[in-house]
């Protein structure tokens, strides 16, 4: 399996994520054997191969997608909390940018310079409303303090 590249998603990439499917918190196992072939339009070659979701595993990710935000913290925190693991999510796509474009290229065969361009707008996009949001609440109670802008 080659990309055309040094890259080498059996190497770059965790046993979990060629292997598992992650939902509710943990890695799970796919519901079936079946496999996806991501083909390199490069060399029209296999480069990685990847569970494909079942029905089955679509449920279970539905499933635990609606108990997480109708039981877990999300729907009931500030609008500063959701901005902080907002922010934790852009920066984590920062450090992993390289990552990302070496699979994006090798999956699309888009130019490096232009897929770089493209997630770190994405990796911003995800940081800007954010962190505005934690600035506009602190500027909304005059103090600094992070809070809920009505307090």
């Amino acid at each position: 399996m080659s990309t055309g590249s040094s890259f080498d998603p059996q190497q770059a990439l965790s046993k979990h994520v060629l292997n598992n499917f992650y939902v509710g918190g943990t890695w799970v196992e796919p519901q079936s054997d079946r496999k996806l072939e991501l083909i390199s339009p490069m060399t029209e070659e296999c480069f990685v191969k990847v569970p494909e979701a079942s029905n089955a595993d679509v449920d279970r990710a539905v499933r635990a997608a609606r108990e997480a935000f109708d039981k877990g913290p999300w729907p009931r925190m500030s609008p500063q909390e959701r901005a902080k693991f907002v922010t934790a999510m852009g920066e984590e796509l920062k450090k992993r940018l390289p990552l990302l474009t070496d699979v994006w290229t090798a999956q699309v065969g888009a130019l490096l310079c232009r897929l770089r361009h493209q997630l770190w707008t994405t990796a911003i996009r995800v940081l800007w409303p954010a962190r505005r949001q934690g600035r506009l609440c602190r500027d909304a109670r005059g103090d600094g303090r992070e809070g809920d802008g009505g307090a």
